[in-house]
């Protein structure tokens, strides 16, 4: 049997790696799922290796009329959580006043190449969560209280989007976790 059999090439994997950013692009796979399978295409040294990674993505898929992708997100004396699989496109602003928001981008499909996230917090928290592998640049601060990243020191992955996190906070904390 001859050990080379079926190997690679970078321009193989670059293929791939397209075929799972247009995927990711048009809601076919979460972040999360993103992640996964581009990491398998890297690291894949086989054609059989690499096939496994963009399985089931042969067709686009039809994004129902109507869904619209999530805007604001805002908790005003009562905590909220915005976890579940959704669209995110633009600019998202997560508020929180006098009770905690959660914002998961572990599971978020982003619609082009930059997030934006207004995080506000008035004496309250936001947590924004964010899944590994991403570009993520922090601007702000506030008064009185603190904007804390606790990230794992792994690299942006190749065709992952920049998720920008623009944070104001009045006696409150911005925290942003992976």
């Amino acid at each position: 049997m001859d050990d080379n059999a079926g190997l690679i090439g970078d321009d193989q994997r670059e293929t791939a790696l397209v075929t799972l950013k247009s995927a990711y692009g048009d809601g076919r796979l979460t972040f999360e799922e993103f992640t996964e399978r581009t990491t398998a295409a890297v690291a894949s040294r086989t054609s059989h290796e690499l096939a496994i990674s963009t399985t089931g993505l042969a067709h686009p898929a039809v994004i129902p009329a109507g869904t619209h992708a999530t805007r604001r997100l805002i908790s005003l004396w009562r905590p909220s959580e915005h976890m579940a699989t959704w669209r995110a496109a633009g600019r998202v602003s997560a508020i929180a006043a006098w009770a905690p928001c959660t914002l998961d981008l572990r599971h978020v499909r982003i619609e082009g190449d930059d997030l934006e996230i207004r995080a506000v917090a008035l004496w309250s928290t936001v947590t924004v969560r964010v899944p590994h592998g991403v570009e993520i640049e922090v601007t702000g601060g506030g008064m009185l209280r603190d904007r804390r990243t606790h990230l794992s020191s792994s690299g942006p992955l190749p065709g992952a989007p920049r998720i920008r996190l623009r944070a104001i906070s009045l006696w409150a904390d911005v925290i942003l976790v992976d």
